[in-house]
């Protein structure tokens, strides 16, 4: 399954992002939050597995209709977010009892000097990043997920459901700031339609580009950071 709410899936085209979309459906592999046209960038990603029922739905409020990153009738692009639409796409899957993850790309930010600095401002929420992430679950998701932070931004339970604000850069060519080279990596564990628990799982990469998980203590810094900017 791959998201596709990214404002950068057509930086050369969105015929190129077609071929790209191709290319997972031939794989097998699912989408979500965007599409080859508008109407299948607004689908949802639905799968049952072992009893448990989960709709992925996927929103670009970063970007606004004609930015050339939004999905149209006939060209590839991410799904175009309005309030009625995450309203009512939320409220249709949770009448077939699913439960709703909701994927965000929102604004980014950026707290660096010109030195390899970080500056802890954008560990937490942005302007009206909490207000709209939160909104998701007051219509009826089970869990909210910032896609556009290149660096790990704070969680929280809200009303007792979990809100990720960004998970930063599991793989991108950003190796000149600290905060950037990290991410975070989402396992959930569900018993029937029920959410047991999720394991966050810190990861960094070197200028090479390759990944690993975090030490222990790397974990810990970053974690109780994150923690403390809620």
């Amino acid at each position: 399954m791959v998201e596709l709410t990214g404002n950068h899936n057509n930086d050369n085209g969105s015929s190129y992002n077609q071929e790209s979309i191709s290319l997972y459906r031939s794989l097998g592999m699912g989408t979500f939050g965007g599409g080859l046209n508008s109407a299948e960038a607004s689908k949802p990603f639905v799968t049952s597995k072992k009893n448990t029922n989960i709709a992925f739905f996927g929103y670009n409020k970063a970007d606004g209709l004609g930015s050339g990153a939004i999905a149209d009738e006939s060209s590839a692009g991410a799904n175009y977010y309005t309030d009625d639409k995450a309203k009512k796409d939320i409220e249709t899957a949770k009448t077939n009892q699913s439960f709703v993850i909701v994927d965000i790309q929102f604004l980014e930010c950026y707290a660096y000097p010109d030195s390899y600095v970080e500056f802890p401002q954008c560990d937490g929420t942005i302007a009206g990043q909490q207000e709209t992430f939160r909104k998701m679950i007051d219509f009826g998701a089970d869990m909210v997920i910032g896609s556009s932070a290149h660096q790990p931004q704070t969680y929280e339970l809200y009303n007792g459901k979990p809100i990720y604000y960004g998970l930063g850069n599991l793989y991108f060519d950003q190796t000149q700031q600290p905060g950037t080279e990290r991410g975070i990596i989402l396992t959930h564990y569900f018993l029937g339609s029920r959410l047991l628990q999720t394991k966050l799982s810190p990861t960094v990469y070197n200028k090479d580009l390759q990944t690993r998980l975090m030490t222990n203590d790397e974990s810990l810094y970053l974690l109780e950071r994150l923690r403390a900017a809620r």
